[in-house]
């Protein structure tokens, strides 16, 4: 049985090696909807008008889920508080306290 030898020790440049690139679903999309947006995004490097709007999206999205955060926080507080204000309220009520 022939064994072939997997260690190379020419010197490769590797500034001459390509890397492959992978067709995403976002790009097939893209394309799809128009052909002429893909080409400039992809061949032509330019960036879509709107991503300064879609930043800002981003941003306050993630400014309201933080606020969603903070209520949903607030109202477990609150219900807890409630609660233990009743039972201190009925354990008084009943001598207990």
């Amino acid at each position: 049985m022939a064994h072939r030898s997997s260690v190379n020790n020419n010197s490769t440049d590797t500034s001459q090696i390509r890397v492959a690139e992978y067709v995403r679903a976002s790009d097939v999309g893209t394309y799809l909807y128009c052909q002429r947006s893909w080409w400039l995004e992809r061949i032509e490097g330019r960036t879509p008008q709107a991503q300064a709007r879609r930043a800002r999206g981003v941003s306050a999205h993630q400014r309201h889920g933080c606020w969603v955060w903070l209520s949903t926080l607030m109202r477990t507080v609150a219900i807890i508080a409630t609660l233990g204000f009743i039972l201190a309220a009925v354990a008084a009520w009943l001598g207990w306290w």
